[in-house]
């Protein structure tokens, strides 16, 4: 993310839709590694990452999921959390994995995708959600179409 903090995702030992998941962060430009305080989630990791040193997301899910289940740390790793994502109802089961939220203006975004089931329009269209509050409530704010999305 800069010279110095860097972050790696590790995931292995899967079974059947379940898999452990490590987090890592440097501090010192991949020097030295610290291992995070685990999330306790075992489904299968779809995306993570950092948005900045102390706010990280892991997205997890498996292969038919009916909801996004987003973990969210706003202290570098040290507690994970499980993010409120409310779904509006004309949108249940139709955006059901999030991608890795990114910084937007005053507030985080996230893009939340059809999983690798998903049919709606095409099943290319994302809902996009907003966060005030640095990841751990989104709202719906509109749906995105796939050029638009690049």
């Amino acid at each position: 993310m800069n010279e110095n903090f860097g972050y790696v995702i590790l995931t292995g030992d899967r079974t059947v839709s379940q898999e452990m998941s490590n987090v890592y962060v440097t501090h010192d430009g991949g020097k030295s590694w610290k291992e995070t305080n685990p999330t306790n989630v075992t489904r299968l990791i779809k995306n993570g990452g950092f948005v900045d040193e102390q706010t990280g997301f892991l997205s997890s899910g498996f292969i038919n999921p009916e909801e996004p289940d987003l973990s969210v740390t706003q202290d570098g790793g040290n507690s994970w959390v499980r993010a409120s994502i409310p779904i509006p109802e004309q949108y249940n089961k139709v955006f059901v994995t999030a991608e890795l939220p990114f910084k937007e203006e005053d507030h985080l975004a996230v893009l939340i995708n059809q999983g690798p089931s998903g049919d709606y329009r095409g099943g290319k269209v994302k809902g996009k959600f907003l966060s005030k509050d640095n990841g751990m409530t989104w709202e719906f704010s509109t749906e995105v179409l796939p050029n638009e999305t690049e």
